[in-house]
């Protein structure tokens, strides 16, 4: 069977032949001065001590049901439980025992009148622990060991526990008929668990007898040895020890339904007493230690002092728990330092280096030596989504470890531009007509010159940047001659050839205008004119039915092309009145004749 570290001491009370008129029953409020033990040596032979019977509330503290009798200064006993129900006492150590030195205890133990049979119950069991000296086991069948980690001890059982429950584990079965036993406890773990290969049959309470019990211990072998009823109990606990340099040790007793009275009377118990310990604990706010804990060690009622310490990263806010300064106790203090972590910062700047402006500001921020989970990429992705293109940032791939200088760092980025190119083509178109607006010919239409250029368009802004026109095909028009129309003479003979055209020229549109061309009109005119003499009779042609003829010949300006064909309109003009008046002459000369 296996056991965890730790052994608890229950000793069971038996006659030990002394008087019983030195058994205290009566339940009363104990009102005796009870002083603590005055140390000032460093020295183990000057913190080892001798407690008498005398000196027992000194030494001892009394709780539970035992605090309701007074220790009886004749007779040396302390009353542990009455013979009552559910009763429940023990006397602790004030000081705590140097388990690196040896230490003796004997006196007598009343385990009662009445065995398990008959109704008693429960026994008296020896403690020892690493914790405070006030703290004791559970009561019952944890024998006021179970309950409390650390815990091993040795008990005198006298009430058979079949089943377990969190705090202890069933008796032995060679028990089980309700015989009274010793043996060793390993409570560790916080359960009781008796080593059984220790266990030996004690004798039942009978008539409230003392018996008497020795507890003796080794500090360098750690062998336990404990005598009781003519028997004798050995044990190395240096596996329930462990490392405690120092443990508390108390003497408890419980009933229940069954019931005794139990009584402590002390003989002597020479022990060292073990050093105060102070923790100094260097603690964030989450109590998570920063620095290895500084311990020191000296005499009850000596003093120490702590201090605070420097950790990178950290600043000091305050001390919990213990005085930093102060004395050395039997329990072990703790001066806790805590510590805040300093919040150190990093800012990352987006830059567009287009427009030199700061597209936005991120600040992260974290405890000096943490890391962040931040990185620049979805903030570039959203960037890009939205046209600019990455150029450069210098943001630690792996992340920023804060420290406690501030960080800056910069992400560059630009617009991106899309080229594309641009075409277009200039056009030329001649338009012949009439002079009312009437196509007289066909339009001429001349090749197209094609321009192209490049075009960026910013994808940030949507802005577009234009290059220069190309030519693609040339930059000049040909003169061109306007075509014949019998009948009819162009204005503009030929329209002259364009040259120099770009990309910015507009398409090209001219109109050439048609005007009707008239021939010579021939007047006939009489060689041999007669002026009448009488208007009424007038004088006979000298040939009959021949008519004289004029010539009238319209002499056309000289050819030019007109910028808006005005000039033509007034030649035609002229040459029209020049007929009209020519053929209102011959028809008057006509009359004449006639």
């Amino acid at each position: 069977m296996k056991f965890k570290t730790g052994i608890v001491l229950i000793l069971s009370a038996t006659t030990i032949g002394i008087d019983t008129s030195l058994i205290t029953t009566s339940i009363t409020a104990d009102a005796q001065e009870e002083k603590s033990p005055t140390l000032s040596s460093n020295s183990v032979t000057q913190r080892t001590v001798t407690v008498y019977p005398s000196d027992f509330l000194t030494y001892f503290q009394r709780n539970g049901s035992a605090a309701n009798f007074n220790y009886d200064i004749q007779n040396f006993v302390q009353t542990l439980t009455p013979n009552m129900k559910d009763q429940s006492g023990n006397v602790t150590l004030k000081t705590k025992v140097d388990m690196s030195q040896n230490f003796t205890l004997s006196g007598s133990i009343n385990l009662g009148d009445k065995s398990s049979e008959s109704g008693g119950a429960d026994g008296v069991g020896f403690l020892f622990h690493p914790g405070n000296t006030d703290v004791v086991g559970v009561k019952g069948g944890a024998a006021g060991i179970g309950g409390v980690k650390g815990a091993f001890g040795f008990k005198l059982d006298t009430y058979y526990n079949y089943d377990g429950d969190p705090y202890f584990y069933p008796d032995p079965r060679e028990f089980s008929p309700g015989q009274a036993y010793g043996a060793f406890v390993d409570g560790t773990s916080g359960v009781a668990q008796t080593l059984e290969e220790s266990a030996q049959p004690i004798s039942q309470p009978s008539n409230n007898q003392f018996k008497p019990f020795k507890m003796s211990y080794d500090g360098t072998s750690k062998m336990m040895t404990v005598t009781y009823d003519g028997k004798i109990w050995q044990q190395d606990v240096s596996n329930l020890i462990g490392t405690n340099q120092s443990m508390a040790f108390s003497i408890s007793a419980s009933t229940g339904d069954n019931f005794n009275l139990q009584q402590l009377q002390l003989s002597n118990f020479q022990y060292t007493i073990a050093q105060g310990t102070v923790h100094a604990n260097y603690l964030d706010e989450n109590g998570q230690t920063l620095k290895a804990t500084i311990t020191t060690s000296g005499d009850i009622d000596t003093l120490y002092t702590t201090s605070q310490v420097t950790i990178p990263g950290y600043t000091f806010e305050r001390v919990t728990g213990a005085a930093h300064i102060g004395t050395y106790q039997a329990n072990a203090q703790d001066v806790n330092y805590i510590y805040k972590r300093n919040q150190d910062f990093a800012t990352i700047t987006y830059i567009d280096d287009t427009t030199g402006q700061v597209l936005t500001h991120k600040e992260i921020t974290g405890a000096t030596g943490e890391s962040t989970n931040y990185t620049t990429k979805t903030d570039i992705a959203t960037f890009l989504s939205e046209g600019y293109q990455y150029v450069s940032d210098n943001y630690p791939k792996a992340g920023v470890i804060f420290t406690n200088q501030p960080q800056n760092f910069e992400v560059h980025l630009m617009h991106k531009s899309v080229a594309t190119t641009e075409t277009k083509q200039v056009k030329e178109v001649i338009h012949y007509q009439y002079k009312n607006g009437k196509q007289a010919l066909n339009n001429y239409v001349a090749t197209p010159l094609t321009f192209t250029r490049t075009v960026m368009t910013d994808q940030v802004i949507g802005s577009k940047t234009y290059g220069d026109w190309m030519a693609s095909s040339g930059t000049s028009f040909e003169k061109v001659t306007s075509p014949s129309l019998k009948n009819y003479k162009p204005d503009v003979p030929q329209v002259a050839a364009i040259d120099k055209v770009t990309g910015e020229t507009k398409d090209i549109v001219k109109t050439v205008i048609y005007m009707k061309v008239h021939s010579a009109v021939k007047i006939p005119m009489d060689k041999d004119k007669v002026a009448p003499h009488n208007p009424s009779q007038p004088s006979k042609s000298s040939k009959k039915g021949q008519t004289p003829s004029v010539t009238v010949t319209a002499q056309a300006s000289k050819k030019e092309l007109p910028d808006t064909g005005a000039k033509n309109g007034i030649a035609e003009t002229i040459l029209g009145v020049i007929v009209f008046l020519a053929t209102a002459g011959w028809l008057k000369l006509r009359k004449n004749q006639e």
